[in-house]
């Protein structure tokens, strides 16, 4: 899973030749790669673990539908068939990533993106309550009975847990 992974994935996937793949400082386990196209840029994770994203698309979709800003799902695959390891294929959003932007911001932009934060959890919150504690796609039941059982289950499923 390195950057050859991440074109040959899209090229394959898309039909469309890479002008570079650049390393993403982010993604918890999986190995995601940023690649731009002549016409737009896509971001490819990949995992060895496909039970990493076995919900994520419908996640997405559930959030996208309660009208949150979210990346479009142009392909995922999570039978290693193809390829030995999870994969997903996203349209990037574009602009640069929060955590670049937030030092450089006035108090009247954090306190709008405050407020448009707030309103993003208020529209999750409409979702029907989950039974359980820990990370499980949205309308399931998660696996521990409490959250003081939490930090023991994903170290004992090894970090799976949560990697989206």
């Amino acid at each position: 899973m390195d950057d050859e992974s991440a074109r040959s994935l899209t090229v394959e996937t898309l039909g469309a030749l890479p002008l570079a793949a650049i390393r993403q400082p982010f993604g918890h386990n999986s190995v995601t790669y940023e690649v731009v196209l002549p016409e737009r840029s896509v971001i490819v994770r990949m995992n060895q673990k496909a039970e990493i994203f076995a919900t994520t698309a419908h996640n997405l979709t559930v959030l996208a539908g309660l009208g949150l800003p979210t990346p479009t799902v142009l392909a995922v695959d999570v039978t290693c068939s193809r390829v030995p390891f999870a994969y997903m294929i996203l349209e990037k959003i574009p602009g640069r990533d929060l955590r670049y932007e937030l030092g450089t911001m006035t108090f009247e932009q954090m306190t709008r993106l405050a407020t448009q934060l707030v309103g993003f959890q208020r529209q999750v919150g409409q979702l029907p309550p989950g039974g359980g504690y820990g990370y499980v796609g949205i309308g399931e039941t998660g696996p521990c009975a409490s959250w003081s059982d939490v930090p023991d289950h994903q170290v004992g499923e090894g970090d799976a847990a949560g990697e989206e």
